[in-house]
């Protein structure tokens, strides 16, 4: 049987990891029109491998047999899954057609393997606008090639605005998960790597940290260095203030100043400072950098 006398399908290929977007995207394929036999995904019922069949035997009719378009849904999890990455493969090797969807937190430059980097893909995270301009071309793509019946655009703004409803949700959830996990390490007394960087430096004879801001920028001052610099970017100046607030959270540091940010090193600060050192083989000549692809 040629390639155009096969049926086309849709094979959602991604981590189980990440079930509950890929939920969502399946149920978004529903609303478009497509059904049983239309869509391949192994986290969803009704479209899971059958009762009593090999897994690697019918993916492999899958891509033998169908004429697929592969969704590609891009997480971390997804390329830590060796599964994910072999379907890749296939896909590439097999020349299917094929569309990537950016899971929260994943960035364009993220993506690697067989995919071309440089073709457009739906990005969940992205600005309202233009995650609703995507999700419209994807609409019609499916439209025109499982031959769907055109759809009420009011239909589907409804279908549309419910599926970015769940994806918000999901992405709620996951902040609160983060959240959750970070509150745990500090109940722990963990320290992340900057702020246990930052309190080493600042742990000298003075004994502060300075948060100062004037014309050229926000600065992050500990021992003799500056951990931010003139024109550092805001995710670099965001990166160590978060360090400071968690030195503060923990009681590591106080505030002692008022018209700039002045923090002094307290009595238990010293205490972590002094095995943070010992772990690190500190020296406070050296950089900041030296110490931060450390693991402490």
């Amino acid at each position: 049987m040629g390639t155009k006398d096969r049926q086309t399908k849709v094979f959602v290929s991604h981590s189980s990891g990440d079930a509950g977007y890929v939920k969502a995207i399946v149920e978004l394929l529903e609303d478009i029109g497509l059904g049983e036999g239309e869509i391949f995904c192994s986290s969803v019922d009704a479209y899971k491998i059958p009762l009593g069949k090999s897994i690697y035997d019918y993916l492999a009719e899958q891509f033998q047999n169908y004429n697929l378009h592969v969704l590609f849904i891009l997480s971390n999890n997804y390329y830590d899954s060796v599964a994910s990455l072999n379907e890749m493969g296939a896909a590439w090797v097999l020349k299917h057609r094929y569309d990537a969807i950016l899971l929260p937190g994943m960035e364009f430059e993220d993506v690697r393997g067989c995919i071309d980097k440089n073709q457009i893909s739906i990005k969940l995270d992205s600005e309202e606008g233009e995650l609703q301009h995507r999700l419209n071309e994807f609409q019609k793509t499916m439209v025109e090639e499982f031959a769907k019946p055109p759809m009420n655009m009011s239909k589907w703004e409804r279908y549309r605005a419910e599926f970015l409803h769940k994806v918000r949700a999901l992405m709620a959830e996951d902040v609160k998960a983060e959240t959750a996990v970070e509150a745990d390490k500090e109940s722990e007394g963990f320290l992340s790597l900057e702020a246990a960087v930052l309190l080493a430096y600042a742990s000298d004879e003075q004994g502060v940290i300075i948060v100062l801001r004037d014309i050229s920028g926000t600065h992050v001052q500990a021992g003799m260095w500056d951990f931010t610099g003139a024109g550092a970017s805001a995710r670099t100046v965001a990166r160590w203030e978060a360090a400071v607030e968690e030195l503060l959270r923990l009681d590591l540091i106080r505030r002692t100043g008022r018209r700039d940010r002045i923090y002094g090193v307290t009595h238990h600060g010293y205490e972590e400072a002094d095995a943070i050192k010992k772990k690190l083989n500190f020296k406070e000549t050296e950089s900041p950098d030296t110490y931060l692809g450390s693991s402490i």
